[in-house]
């Protein structure tokens, strides 16, 4: 699974807990997000 692939994945996953209003899983999916990002700056 690619980078991107990842990030959509997680994206899907942050949408559905802030629909489901669900606080504990947004922090951790943003939390991921975030940490993806920086990974793929560190490879250029």
């Amino acid at each position: 699974m690619t980078k991107k692939e990842e990030l959509k994945l997680m994206e899907g996953q942050l949408e559905y807990a802030v629909k489901w209003n669900d606080t504990p899983n947004i922090k951790k999916w943003l939390y991921y997000i975030e940490r993806i990002d920086e990974v793929e700056e560190e490879d250029d």
